[in-house]
């Protein structure tokens, strides 16, 4: 999380992206994965260790809103 501007933006797109695929879907409700995404850049300032697709999972698994 330590991007910035376009890069940031390409990676947060790319874990939800990834996210995405493994739910083999492509609905989602953009206000759930806004809330992902604050959590997710929450958790990996305060975690900068922790693996990022890993974290972006388990967020993931406590979200509804992507089928």
């Amino acid at each position: 999380m330590r991007l910035s501007g376009n890069q940031r933006e390409y990676a947060l797109a790319f874990v939800h992206g990834d996210r995405l695929v493994k739910m083999n879907t492509t609905q989602y409700e953009i206000e759930v994965l806004a809330a992902m995404t604050d959590q997710y850049i929450d958790h990996c300032l305060d975690n900068p260790k922790d693996n990022a697709l890993a974290t972006f999972e388990k967020i993931g698994k406590s979200q509804r809103g992507c089928r």
